[in-house]
């Protein structure tokens, strides 16, 4: 049972929201593709049949992709009991014992990046950017203080790699794939210009959403700030700090403090499992 674990992580709210409107759209594209290709309207398949099994397939597929994003995000757990970490999945449920790992392996992918613990009995693959971002740097902290630093690998590269990304960054790649996908459109007006059928400018008006979205999305007018300035001051602060030295960081954030409170907070809790006292 979950409930008899001290410490439970959930995947964050954000997959929830990604896979109810990545389902919710493939379902209606697939339908819209599928029928239009089966009836034909615009003559423009030489194999109606054919091309509406193609699309259902194709797009049958992405939306169980998108039921399957929505049934992890619902039962994803990541717990700590002292040494001990249990991950649940939609099809797996592991558990490892800290104890006995032989390395722990830091790596720079997927985009928050992730953690590799290997032993004689089991691996885990933990995936960082699956939690909130507060208990991700709580979790962090947990397994490095709690792996031996001689069984840590890729450590220095990991940590480099976040402190030296920043927000303008990310905005920068935002923007990069909103373009990508505005390109996508005029190839697709292209090629109902050309005759090849309607289910081109259904194509298109999609590719052109998605685009102008993640473009308008990466226009943000804030400062660029590094991305990892409230974790490095977590990391400095995180042990022995006072609250006159967190008062101290800046008048403006409260909030990080707040944070920083909190980060302290599950520490002590993991601390205590670890130790017994």
């Amino acid at each position: 049972m979950v409930q008899s674990w001290p410490i439970s992580y959930r995947a964050k709210p954000y997959f929830v929201r990604v896979s109810i409107v990545c389902t919710l759209f493939f379902a209606l594209i697939g339908m819209a593709f599928t029928s239009a290709a089966y009836f034909n309207v615009d003559g423009s398949f030489a194999r109606p049949k054919t091309a509406a099994l193609f699309f259902g397939t194709f797009w049958s597929a992405l939306t169980l992709l998108g039921i399957y994003l929505l049934a992890f995000s619902i039962k994803y757990r990541l717990c700590v009991d002292g040494k001990k970490l249990r991950q649940i999945g939609v099809f797996t449920d592991r558990v490892m014992d800290l104890g006995q790992v032989q390395s722990a392996k830091w790596r720079v992918w997927p985009a928050n990046g992730s953690i590799r613990l290997e032993s004689v009995l089991a691996n885990l693959s933990i995936e960082l950017g699956t939690i909130l971002p507060n208990h991700r740097e709580t979790l962090i902290e947990y397994l490095r203080t709690t792996i031996p630093a001689e069984k840590q690998i890729n450590w220095d590269k990991f940590d480099r790699h976040f402190n030296a990304r920043t927000d303008s960054e990310t905005r920068r790649s935002t923007r990069w794939i909103g373009v990508l996908f505005l390109i996508f459109g005029l190839s697709f007006i292209v090629a109902w210009q050309a005759g090849l059928g309607g289910v081109n400018l259904i194509a298109a008006f999609v590719n052109f959403g998605l685009g102008t979205w993640l473009v308008l999305r990466s226009r943000r007018t804030s400062e660029p700030k590094p991305r990892s300035v409230a974790n490095k001051t977590m990391r400095a602060n995180l042990y022995g700090t006072t609250n006159e030295g967190i008062r101290a960081t800046d008048a403006s954030s409260r909030s990080d403090c707040r944070r920083l409170s909190h980060y302290r907070h599950c520490r002590d809790r993991i601390r205590r499992l670890c130790t017994g006292v």
